[in-house]
């Protein structure tokens, strides 16, 4: 039974150029995680306020939300505690005065030392390849539409 809710922001962040999407890799418990970037919201917190906390965190820079993309419309159990629901926000959105990220291969997490991330090129993403099944959703659902854009 479902006693607690758990609600998550995601951001999808592409590079200046649209061409690469960066990826977070998370080690919890021993276990490596792909995901999108984000984390939990705090109690008092709006939603684009725990975007931009997540961001400045985990990234130490600042990010333009774009577009609010999806929000889980399932039952979403957690990962990590069987009596939490999740329910996650996504967001486009863009880095903030970060050039030095946009050519770094490796970036490693302000807040955490188990934690880095990547920047993964379009061509060669896999939504397959991340771990929580709503980032697969997004990410299939996202990389449909731009597909579809870019037919017209």
């Amino acid at each position: 039974m479902t006693t607690n809710w758990n609600l998550r922001v995601y951001l999808l962040i592409t590079d200046r150029a649209a061409q690469s999407i960066l990826v977070a890799r998370e080690t919890i418990r021993g276990e490596t995680y792909t995901k999108l970037p984000g984390g939990g919201v705090e109690h008092g917190e709006g939603i684009a306020d725990a975007a931009h906390r997540e961001a400045k965190e985990e990234l130490g820079c600042a990010i333009r939300l774009l577009q609010q993309i999806y929000f889980t419309d399932y039952y979403l159990p957690s990962l990590f505690r069987s009596s939490d629901q999740v329910v996650a926000l996504y967001y486009t959105a863009s880095l903030i005065d970060a050039n030095h990220l946009e050519n770094t291969a490796r970036i490693p997490a302000r807040d955490s030392s188990d934690q880095y991330f990547e920047w993964i090129p379009l061509h060669a993403l896999d939504p397959a390849a991340f771990t929580l099944a709503s980032d697969r959703l997004v990410l299939e659902r996202w990389r449909s539409a731009r597909d579809d854009q870019s037919a017209r």
